[in-house]
């Protein structure tokens, strides 16, 4: 409860100033829509918590020194600390500030230099992004703001359940144009559910057409080095348990890297390529982790052969050894494929089956099934999907129902 606490966004009414430290806000930790293809958005239970500002920000800091190695309290360390706040999600209004605004103020009043104080945004959701919330911040050192519009096609974007438009992320680009940043990232994944080469070639058009925003909105005179800098990324989609795609079966290391080469080929056809560049993640290192997300107790039979081997800090590309990997698997008998590539049957009893995430398999499997008829589920606020988690009598299912139930009463 006190991780959700600490990365989570602090809402409140924006009527131009922060609040009191004795006001109360409310910390939400829900998504406002929840992505098909991610563990939080299905097995996450929506939860409120009531704080105020100056423990808020107390929070903020003892989470920093915790997670950083910064010791907040000695003065050397202060004057070149960095503070990077995360937020699960910036709200779904526009009439919402960060609490993480008042940290400038706060960590210069206690010794640190506010040249060196960065506030780096977390992934927002481009359609969920204020300008007031950006000008919260812009008076202190910028760093790049990180959308994640996850796929280039509307069509898919249903598929996955993002749930936003075309028209909302170019909306919420120009905004963060607007406020004086000139460097944006870009999030997509390559082999989703469903994914057809009009998708992919959706992302190097999507990206152009963001680049294009910057230079209608930000007039010649004052733009930076003369352009913006469009950092485009793609993943590779990995199947997760107790998600919706638990049942989707998985791209090979091949049409993982036809995928990220018809990406990049798409980017340099677009007429701002100049300002777009095209980052992929390592093929190899995908579909080990689709074995992992998937595997069942088997698999730790060939993990324990790998690091017998020496395959140790495997995150560090220099300290990855595929072949390795490969060759422990073998020797212990088992096809990566079985993990990966093939489609579940939707009566297939998981490995993880046994364990109660909070949500219940039949929500799971409707989901499944929406996602192939491209249908977007609702947030949880707005329609109740029937997921189950209201048992645990917590909730934004249970919290409004109990008022419902109060005002009846």
């Amino acid at each position: 409860a006190k991780r959700i606490a600490s990365e989570s966004a602090v809402l409140l009414k924006n009527d131009g100033a922060l609040p009191l430290k004795s006001q109360k806000v409310l910390l939400v930790g829900e998504l406002a829509i929840q992505p098909r293809f991610q563990g939080a958005g299905s097995s996450f239970i929506n939860c409120t918590k009531i704080s105020t500002i100056e423990q808020c920000l107390h929070d903020a800091g003892r989470e920093y020194e915790f997670t950083s190695g910064y010791d907040l309290s000695n003065e050397s360390e202060k004057k070149n600390a960095k503070l990077r706040r995360n937020a699960v999600e910036l709200a779904k209004h526009y009439d919402t500030v960060l609490v993480v605004a008042g940290l400038p103020n706060k960590y210069e009043a206690e010794g640190f230099d506010r040249k060196h104080i960065n506030i780096s945004l977390p992934s927002l959701r481009i359609d969920a992004f204020s300008l007031d919330v950006m000008g919260k911040v812009q008076d202190v050192k910028k760093s790049s703001l990180t959308f994640a519009p996850e796929a280039g096609s509307q069509r898919l974007r249903d598929v996955i359940n993002k749930g936003l438009t075309e028209e909302v992320i170019l909306k919420g680009a120009t905004l963060a144009f607007q406020g004086g940043w000139t460097r944006v990232k870009l999030y997509f994944m390559l082999g989703l559910p469903t994914e057809t080469e009009e998708d992919i070639r959706g992302i190097g058009e999507l990206s152009n057409k963001i680049a294009a925003a910057f230079f209608d909105t930000v007039p010649k005179e004052k733009r930076v080095n003369g352009r913006v800098q469009i950092v485009t990324s793609t993943s590779f989609f990995i199947p997760k348990p107790f998600t919706p795609f638990q049942w989707a079966p998985m791209c090979t290391k091949e049409e993982f890297l036809e995928k990220a080469h018809q990406t990049r080929k798409g980017i340099m056809e677009q007429l701002n390529q100049k300002s777009i560049k095209y980052n992929w993640h390592e093929a190899d290192v995908s579909v080990l982790e689709g074995v992992f997300a998937r595997g069942d107790r088997r698999v730790g039979q060939a993990i324990l052969t790998a690091y017998k081997r020496g395959c140790m800090f495997d995150s560090w590309s220099e300290s990855f050894h595929n072949d390795l990997w490969l060759a422990s698997f073998q020797d212990c008998g088992l096809d990566m494929e079985f993990y990966t590539t093939r489609k579940r049957a939707d009566d297939e009893i998981f490995p993880w089956d046994f364990i109660d995430c909070g949500v219940t398999r039949e929500f799971l499997l409707r989901e499944w099934k929406k996602a192939q008829e491209g249908i977007v589920s609702p947030n949880c606020r707005s329609k109740c999907q029937g997921c189950g988690a209201r048992r645990f009598g917590g909730g934004v299912c249970y919290e409004e129902g109990k008022e419902e139930h109060e005002d009846q009463d």
